[in-house]
């Protein structure tokens, strides 16, 4: 039995597939072995087919595309509007 870990970032999950995958594991025991440590829910096969498949064809980082097609700077502005967004309305729909 294994310790269930929750809320794992997806960068995370895609180490672990680069990983596996550089140990030649098959992508359904890489699905497995994901299910097991960070829950059922935690990926698709056909994402983990995907992400293999985009190793196997040269990606090297596991971080998400558009923060790394923006660059970090832009990734943070980007954040901070998103979440004075979400403040307006809260305060908007909510009253707080």
């Amino acid at each position: 039995m294994f310790k269930t870990i929750e809320g794992a970032a997806d960068c995370e999950i895609r180490s672990v597939i680069r990983f596996l995958n550089a140990r030649i594991v098959l992508p359904s025991e890489i699905h497995h072995q994901i299910c097991q440590v960070y829950g059922d829910n935690a990926m698709s096969d056909g994402m983990v087919r995907k992400c293999v498949r985009m190793f196997n064809e040269g990606r090297e980082n596991v971080h998400d595309e558009v923060f790394v097609a923006l660059g970090i700077q832009h990734a943070m502005r980007m954040r901070c509007i998103i979440f004075s967004y979400v403040v307006c309305l809260a305060v908007k729909y909510f009253s707080i």
